[in-house]
């Protein structure tokens, strides 16, 4: 027969270091440990059509930033890159998020992926 531990009237910490509320039950068993919580890992973001990579510190893919609003890729052919997209522009101006909408297609033909912003 096991005899089962409650907290006391207004909580304890119990020895295993976590503190329980009055009435909880006390986990008394080694082998069944409460388990914390896990670090967050990095989401994947799309650097390219389809291709989808861990994020970076600091570091936003170019594709992200234009690649959906203010430019135009094609991506049935990526090889051919991203261009302004004329109605993005015209939306948003050249400047998207602080970022030059050309430069930043040169940039992404040109073969860099992550941009700092």
């Amino acid at each position: 027969m096991t005899t089962t531990t409650r907290a006391r009237v207004g909580g304890e910490v119990a020895p295993n270091g976590e503190f329980y509320k009055g009435g909880q039950f006390i986990n008394t068993i080694e082998e069944n440990p409460k388990k914390g919580s896990r670090p967050r890992t990095a989401r994947k973001v799309e650097v390219e059509p389809y291709k989808w990579e861990a994020g970076r510190d600091g570091e936003f893919p170019i594709f992200a930033i234009v690649g959906t609003v203010a430019a135009y890729i094609d991506r049935y052919k990526p090889a051919a890159g991203i261009t302004p997209y004329a109605n993005g522009v015209a939306y948003y101006g050249n400047d998207y998020k602080g970022h030059d909408v050309a430069d930043l297609c040169e940039r992404y033909n040109a073969g860099e992926r992550w941009s700092t912003c």
